[in-house]
């Protein structure tokens, strides 16, 4: 069975299952290509018809910001879901609950979840070696961008993922 709500951007159309309203897919941010490259995320664009939300999309490179922006995606959108912008809880287990801290700590997400859960992970060090330093990972980055060829941010737009 499909089930069906609307949200800023337009209609969903998600799956029915065992009473449990699923909808995957849906985009929370514009596809960071050419110009959005490299940069904070804009929202993605209005759609006219019905969009499918039954199956969940492709992964996206462009990951951290994303994540920031994805808050204010279900901020804007949680009533649509049953659901209440004035508690929002977020979950990260594994790498994810390394994002989840580090939303606890970013000004910009504030308001924009009231609980967090952190699971598995997060806290303990690395298990196969001590964690990098200052400059090992400045050196990394730098050897990333030496094979690259550039470090320029708007020659990096170009380069395909």
């Amino acid at each position: 069975m499909t089930t069906h709500t609307r949200i800023e951007q337009g209609e969903v159309e998600g799956l029915l299952e065992n009473n449990v309203h699923k909808f995957h897919g849906i985009p929370y941010a514009a596809p960071p290509i050419g110009e959005r490259r490299w940069r904070e995320p804009a929202p993605p664009e209005a759609w006219a018809s019905i969009r499918e939300a039954k199956q969940f999309g492709p992964a996206c490179f462009h990951t951290v910001g994303a994540t920031f922006d994805m808050r204010v995606q279900v901020a804007r959108n949680i009533e649509s879901f049953s659901g209440a912008s004035d508690n929002v809880t977020i979950f990260g287990e594994s790498a994810g609950a390394l994002l989840v801290r580090t939303l606890l700590s970013v000004r910009r997400a504030r308001g924009l979840f009231h609980r967090a859960i952190i699971q598995s992970a997060g806290f303990e060090p690395y298990a196969f070696g001590a964690p990098p330093s200052y400059e090992q990972a400045k050196e990394a980055t730098e050897r990333l961008f030496k094979r690259l060829g550039t470090n320029d941010p708007d020659q990096l737009r170009q380069i395909s993922a």
